[in-house]
């Protein structure tokens, strides 16, 4: 799936790269779903693959490194991967929660849930889903 520019991700751009990361939810289509101290995740490098292979994502769906076990998906169901490509390369990776929205933690940000479009331009233009095989 193709991602648009948009006004929004504008807004989330400068807001992102100016570290504003507390503003970022108060935006159409972004919503905070878990404010990280942001320092500390800085700190350990803890960005949004960490999260989601390491926390969330591995207690809820079980391991994926490298993503054995899944299958790329046409179109999104809730619980599966969703990964943000830029230049053929993997930038960030989330959960799909349904309803064309993904759960992501931006960076070493925080984790907000939002529209698939709705991301900072620095994770490219790309979306692709990926679904446990049965």
């Amino acid at each position: 799936m193709q991602i648009p520019s948009t006004p929004t991700r504008r807004d989330i751009d400068r807001l992102f790269h100016g570290g504003e990361f507390d503003r970022i939810g108060d935006l159409p289509g972004v919503m905070l779903y878990e404010k990280r101290d942001v320092e500390a995740d800085a700190r350990n490098c803890f960005f949004g693959d960490r999260y989601f292979f390491e926390a969330e994502f591995w207690e809820r769906y079980g391991p994926v490194k490298g993503l054995e076990g899944h299958e790329e998906a046409a179109e999104p169901e809730e619980g599966d991967v969703v990964i943000y490509v830029n230049m053929a390369t993997g930038q960030n990776v989330g959960i799909y929660v349904g309803d064309g929205r993904v759960r992501l933690k931006w960076g070493f940000g925080h984790v907000y849930e939002h529209d698939l479009g709705s991301v900072p331009s620095i994770y490219g233009n790309e979306v692709r889903f990926f679904r446990r095989r049965l």
